[in-house]
């Protein structure tokens, strides 16, 4: 079955959007040198597990041995935290993300990009590994939108910071990357400026970019 057409956003007003629940303790024993295997796995280095928050062990009893990845609001403040299946491929009857708490529709990285204030352009791509392999290329404006489905909220608090910032594109080049490119590209345009980036080959990945690419085309 081929996957759902994105949603049109409804932006809404500051008045209507309520700030995110507290997120339930989640039993953690923070260690500095005891990042979760999978993380290691993937390609974290020592400097980016300790930028994104995620040197902590994995004794959490309600994660069940998955890789937690905190989430945070605009403020820095943390909301929750999303829980990635520890391996690949991930089974057809797990999701590959768990959320606790709240930060799901939050722009993954938005408060570092904030806190950076850098003019450059934000780059927008999916999941927090996307966001993790850019920055350790050295791009460090750079938002995850955790999902391929479009949720207005994520959108709305996009433009609510960035409106007048340009804004990159960079999706797999599979077909719901495009199917997101396409999406965002057309509403997006009409209030900022949008430069979507494409990659020449199929199924090209946005992890498989080297620093040197990034480097010279971002």
């Amino acid at each position: 079955m081929p996957p759902g057409k994105p949603r049109a956003p409804v932006f809404l007003t500051a008045a209507q959007l309520r700030p995110p629940p507290v997120p339930p303790a989640l039993h953690y024993q923070f260690r500095p040198d005891a990042p979760h295997p999978y993380l290691i796995e993937r390609g974290l280095s020592d400097d980016a597990l300790e930028y994104f928050d995620l040197g902590c062990s994995a004794q959490a009893i309600n994660l069940h041995g998955r890789a937690p990845i905190p989430l945070h609001a605009a403020d820095g403040t943390l909301t929750g935290y999303a829980a990635r299946w520890p391996a690949d491929p991930v089974p057809r009857d797990k999701a590959k993300y768990r959320f606790l708490g709240a930060g799901e529709d939050e722009p993954f990285n938005l408060h570092r990009v904030l806190a950076v204030g850098s003019s450059l352009p934000i780059l927008l791509t999916t999941a927090p590994f996307d966001v993790f392999h850019l920055w350790q290329c050295g791009y460090e404006s750079v938002l995850g939108l955790f999902t391929y489905e479009i949720k207005d909220r994520t959108l709305h608090r996009i433009l609510d910071h960035f409106r007048n910032r340009q804004f990159l594109l960079l999706f797999d080049e599979t077909e719901r990357g495009r199917q997101v490119r396409s999406y965002l590209t057309e509403h997006l345009s009409r209030v900022a400026s949008v430069r979507a980036l494409e990659f020449l080959e199929p199924g090209r990945k946005v992890e498989s970019l080297s620093r040197e690419i990034v480097r010279d085309e971002l």
